[in-house]
């Protein structure tokens, strides 16, 4: 394969030859949040004697320094579990090796499970707005949110000695959406109310899937002509 430039005249010719080994590093993936990992699965094409590993390391910064992990020991077949620590961004890295320069392996794609940290949902109490002296049967009212779309459910207390002490006044309701509850307590006078979430985390591993054309063994060495 020749190739020329024009504003020195010079023609390059490239020939293309076979390696028995090589290296591929992907680019730096962002999970978005702190996240632990799950397993690195590839497909690929292996010729008799040839071979794929691949590494992975992590950070909580997106340009790999001295406060990213090392790089892991080598995963030798697809669904290993990753023993890199948590982060936020993930790289590997792919070795291609060979036994003979006639047959290439492979590597068509490549794919990390990964399981984002569960974040905390988030409760506002509607009705009463606080500071309200209240008798007979009322309604509450709050809404509630999960960043991760977690189904909720909520727990409702009451105090009649200024925050000193809770009751419980209904049990556990579980609602994925805002909530509106009556009191069916006999009727008392109550100074303050209050509304616990907590989150049944259905949320299932993310995956990464990194597409890439087949990666080869190939080599190209250049020679200029003027």
């Amino acid at each position: 394969m020749y190739a020329g430039t024009g504003n020195i005249g010079s023609v390059y010719r490239a020939e293309v030859g076979k390696v028995t080994e090589g290296t591929y590093e992907s680019p730096v993936h962002d999970c978005e949040l702190p996240s632990k990992w799950g397993i690195v699965e590839w497909n690929s094409e292996l010729p008799k004697g040839a071979s794929i590993v691949l590494r992975t390391r992590t950070g909580y910064v997106a340009e790999p320094d001295s406060t990213w992990s090392d790089w892991s020991a080598p995963y030798s077949t697809p669904g290993a579990k990753i023993t890199s620590p948590p982060g936020r961004y993930i790289q590997y890295v792919a070795n291609l090796q060979a036994e003979d320069t006639s047959a290439s392996p492979k590597l068509k794609d490549v794919s990390i499970a990964y399981l984002p940290r569960n974040q905390a949902p988030q409760v506002t109490l509607t009705s009463p707005k606080g500071g309200e002296k209240w008798s007979g049967k009322r309604t509450i009212r709050w809404k509630g949110s999960d960043p991760d779309k977690d189904t909720l459910s909520y727990e409702v207390f009451y105090s009649n000695d200024g925050g000193a002490s809770w009751q419980p006044l209904h049990d556990k309701i579980v609602e994925a959406a805002p909530a509106d509850r009556e009191d069916e307590k006999p009727a008392e006078d109550r100074d303050s109310a209050e509304v616990e979430s907590a989150e049944a985390d259905s949320s299932d591993p993310r995956q990464i899937l990194a597409e890439m054309a087949a990666l080869s063994l190939t080599s190209i060495r250049r020679s200029r002509r003027k």
